[in-house]
């Protein structure tokens, strides 16, 4: 038989608002400290690619953008010597979304954009010989041989219609993609946050950035260069049309799939409900 004698536990009392305030403060600007970081290098990110990518009006407004909520947060953090935890949160979130930003642009953003260029090309014209490429000061361009023989499926829309779904194929690939990465986001919410919030905050990046290069159509002297003003030209469709597409159908999505939780749970919760009532 062995006699242990019991440990001294000391209980501390628990902190007071007053005591608490100072710990909340020190973690606050430590992570307040991080987002400051994640912010500024996002907006150098941006300053090299505005010099280095063909895509210069979404990234000059997400480089005001950043300049603004950096100014504010700074501001904020010497005057306060901490940010609130919701400044925080929206410092941290704008820093994932310009980064995430950089690297759609430097890559997938763009290769997916003028792959639908390529694959309607390809369904439309005969010997259309897509080749993509992409590079500094220019971004992505794909050549396209459009003075071959329509396809049957070009046949069927004709020359003018055909040459328009060229145009537009880009953005239309852009914008199912991003519907893409909103869907598995939603999926994967519960079982894989950190995943579901990149996927989305790619997404919103994408179509932002296809959303304010589409803008350059509705300008009084419109670049030639730029998908939706093809598109008119070829088909004298406006581009508020397109553009106001691509923000709802994003929105009937993200409706469809919530109302479709919600059914699912319901659903799921009568059959529990019937199966207590059988037992």
């Amino acid at each position: 038989m062995y006699d242990v004698a019991a440990p001294n536990i000391i209980l501390s009392p628990p902190l007071s608002p007053v005591q608490k305030a100072p710990v909340q403060e020190r973690l606050v600007s430590q992570v307040a400290l991080k987002a400051l970081a994640k912010v500024s290098a996002a907006l150098a990110f941006n300053g090299v690619i505005i010099n280095f990518v063909a895509a210069p009006s979404s990234m000059v407004l997400f480089s005001w953008s950043l300049t603004a909520v950096l100014t504010v947060a700074l501001i904020s953090f010497v005057a306060k010597r901490a940010l609130s935890p919701k400044m925080v949160s929206c410092l941290d979130y704008a820093g994932d979304l310009s980064l995430v930003n950089n690297a759609s642009i430097l890559g997938p953003g763009i290769a997916i954009h003028e792959l639908g260029h390529a694959l309607a090309g390809t369904l439309l014209f005969e010997d259309a010989n897509p080749s993509i490429s992409i590079s500094p000061f220019r971004g992505g361009v794909t050549s396209l041989n459009l003075r071959g023989a329509l396809t049957e499926v070009g046949r069927a829309i004709g020359l003018q219609n055909a040459m328009a779904l060229v145009a537009a194929a880009g953005l239309m690939a852009s914008t199912l993609w991003a519907m893409l990465e909103l869907g598995i986001a939603y999926y994967c919410r519960e079982s894989s946050p950190s995943l579901s919030h990149l996927l989305k905050t790619q997404a919103f990046s994408q179509l932002l950035n296809d959303w304010l290069n589409g803008l350059g159509a509705l300008n009084e002297t419109p670049n030639p260069s730029n998908d939706l003003t093809r598109v008119q030209a070829g088909i004298g469709l406006n581009p508020v049309i397109p553009l106001s597409l691509m923000l709802i159908l994003p929105v009937i999505e993200l409706l469809a799939l919530k109302i479709y939780s919600w059914a699912s749970s319901s659903s799921e919760m009568s059959t529990t409900s019937a199966s207590s009532d059988l037992l």
